[in-house]
């Protein structure tokens, strides 16, 4: 048998994974002398195996993108203008290279193609998309903190679960004042509880060290060590590993500079939560775990639902629990189930705008008269693309999505400056939220007739505005990249 073939000792590469120079040495009969190795000393082949994967993963998701295209362009019967072509580009989305050269795709109404978009309209020069990707971050440098539980007072931990208490837990109601004891000091806790209470730590400690500077050192060492917990503490799935998941994925939007891994937490948390069957069942039959018995399934739906509605749409793609078919929890409480109908509302109007592939996208809209008739208040911020977008079709309901759009952000807007005081709990949601409000705000102004903002004045619009920005300046205070956002909202909005 011959030792390989001359395409494999030109490229010295492994050919253990189907690269061409392996399939030419089968062909050959050849047995390729390099199978062993991978390029010098430095890149094993495992290595060069997994950017195999990572090639044909690409280029699978490429071709899939671009069949969605060729498939729009092709039932599309609207006239396509070049601000069309604006909008059909920014609906399809864009991938961003982020660390480690992984590629992230963003979708339509995602902070990033809202920026592109309103770069290209306003016709602004420089405008770096690829730093406006939120997740791609970290404005603190790797910091080493040895765990020592001595530098958790109980005067520390008692702020820690208080302000747990007041300020997150009514928003995402896990675990409740029963589970803690205030006269034990951390590492005090039983065995079964002590993962959950470093990880309630850390998630209270990652809001509250925006006002208080010396809650930095315990939220860096808590998170050192629940990652080194979560290694062996996930290997169940049951109820206990969906709360470990949905505390740290909460953890990661209270902490922007964590890094990039908050979709990833919540896409294992989804699948947990799917093969559990979590809303199929009502709370009587509670999930199978020591600690998430004590937890209402209806609980675990809501913050789940919350997390995953609110991080998909704003990086533009379909949340991963899908309640569009009115899968979800039963309950008697009516704030619990009036928050599924409003993820699942958005869930719908983001089908129905970007999934279809045919016809005039404000139109399909309006063949929906219910969503215009909803409580959430910020749904028709996920129409924000269309702003670039107009044809014959969709004349007749342009006006009303304008005015529907600009009531969403002056309503966005307005809410944030309500619970800014509290202390802003997601915070590059309510970065990309608030900047898209603007954006839309400042085109609205710019390109339409005042008359679409209904019975709001301009003035009004212009203080909405400032209101945004004083916003986003506060965020920009305690968060260091917000500031590259908030220089670009300062430019359109000039």
């Amino acid at each position: 048998m011959l030792p390989s073939c001359i395409i494999c000792k030109k490229r010295k590469k492994k050919c253990d994974f189907n690269l061409p120079s392996c399939k030419h040495c089968e062909s050959m009969g050849a047995h390729c002398e390099y199978y062993d190795e991978g390029l010098g000393n430095n890149v094993p082949r495992e290595y060069l195996k997994s950017l195999d994967d990572n090639i044909t993963l690409l280029k699978s998701e490429i071709e899939k993108y671009k069949k969605k295209i060729d498939k729009r362009t092709a039932n599309n019967d609207i006239v396509i203008t070049n601000k069309n072509k604006l909008y059909e580009t920014v609906k399809n989305g864009t991938f961003i290279e982020g660390r480690d050269s992984v590629l992230q795709y963003y979708g339509p109404c995602s902070l990033v193609s809202m920026v592109y978009m309103s770069s290209i309209m306003l016709k602004l020069k420089n405008s770096s998309i690829d730093q406006i990707s939120v997740l791609e971050y970290k404005a603190i440098p790797p910091v080493k903190v040895s765990f020592d539980y001595s530098l958790i007072t109980n005067d520390h931990s008692r702020i820690l679960i208080s302000n747990y208490l007041n300020n997150i837990y009514p928003y995402f109601p896990l675990l409740s004042e029963s589970f803690f004891h205030f006269d034990l000091m951390v590492k005090n806790y039983p065995d079964s509880k002590q993962m959950y209470i470093i990880l309630i730590l850390l998630v209270s400690s990652a809001q509250i060290m925006r006002k208080r500077w010396d809650f930095i050192t315990i939220k860096v060492m808590l998170q050192q060590k629940v990652v080194e917990m979560m290694k062996t503490k996930l290997g169940n799935e049951d109820g206990d590993t969906l709360l470990i998941l949905l505390f740290y994925a909460l953890y990661e939007l209270l902490d922007p500079e964590v890094g990039v891994s908050v979709w990833k937490t919540l896409s294992l948390a989804c699948d947990i939560a799917e093969r559990l069957q979590l809303k199929n069942y009502d709370d009587t039959i509670p999930l199978p775990g020591t600690i998430s018995k004590s937890i209402p399934r209806s609980n675990f739906l809501k913050v789940l639902t919350l997390l995953d509605t609110e991080t998909m749409i704003c990086i533009g793609k379909l949340p991963l629990i899908d309640l569009t078919n009115g899968q979800y929890l039963i309950t008697d409480n009516r704030s619990m189930e009036l928050s599924f109908v409003e993820a699942a509302d958005k869930m719908k109007f983001f089908k129905t705008l970007y999934e279809n592939t045919s016809g005039c996208d404000i139109s399909k809209l309006f063949q929906y008269p219910n969503f215009h008739n909803r409580t959430n208040s910020d749904l028709w911020l996920i129409a924000s693309p269309i702003l670039s977008h107009r044809c014959s079709v969709c004349d007749v309901y342009f006006d009303s999505t304008v005015i529907e759009i600009s009531r969403a952000c002056i309503s966005v807007i307005t809410e944030y400056s309500n619970v800014h005081k509290k202390g802003i709990l997601l915070y590059w949601i309510a970065l990309s939220k608030l900047s898209i409000a603007i954006i839309d705000l400042t085109l609205i102004k710019k390109f339409y007739n005042t008359s679409y903002y209904g019975t709001i004045s301009d003035g009004t619009i212009k203080d909405i505005i400032t209101m945004g920005k004083q916003l986003l300046s506060q965020i920009s205070s305690q968060w260091y990249y917000a500031n590259t956002v908030k220089l670009f909202i300062d430019a359109i909005t000039e």
